[in-house]
């Protein structure tokens, strides 16, 4: 996860708004920014849906859960190529969210279809390297898929 000041299971507020919630979500883009997903809480009687905001928008008060499960770390990294090892859906990595009381949530940027993305659990995910080198960019992804270097048969490219 990126540096960040807010923390899941604290409690902020929206310096524009006065949006109050709890943080939930904390979502690391490509765009290289990061997202911050509040939900309110049950005092709060708002209607229970995530909002979110950018860091700089929000003052954080206390921690508001105590105990918090975080799985703050992911196997990917933003610009990384993978694959879903259900569907065969295939691209990069656009944004890595971290949940509370939840694993890594991976937004996959289609490499076959520029306006195609994905939700996944990362467990559900592979790094997929056969005939792709590391790139930061989706058109030099969406360059070498175009040439054929890339296989259409994910059995053969499923290894952690």
């Amino acid at each position: 996860m990126q540096e960040t000041d807010v923390q899941l299971g604290q409690r902020v507020v929206d310096t524009i708004s006065g949006y109050e919630g709890v943080v939930t979500t904390i979502g690391d883009h490509l765009t290289g920014c990061t997202r911050v997903g509040c939900s309110p809480t049950e005092e709060d009687k708002s209607p229970n849906a995530e909002s979110f905001f950018y860091e700089e928008q929000l003052n954080t008060e206390e921690q508001f859960i105590d105990d918090v499960d975080v799985e703050d770390e992911s196997e990917f990294e933003t610009g990384q190529p993978v694959i879903d090892v259900v569907t065969g859906f295939k691209g990069i990595v656009s944004v890595v969210n971290y949940k509370l009381y939840n694993c890594p949530q991976i937004l996959v940027q289609s490499t076959e279809e520029a306006d195609e993305s994905e939700w996944f659990d990362e467990p559900r995910l592979r790094e997929y390297t056969e005939g792709v080198s590391y790139s930061d960019t989706f058109s030099e992804l969406e360059e070498v898929s175009e040439t054929g270097a890339i296989s259409d048969a994910p059995s053969e490219n499923l290894s952690r």
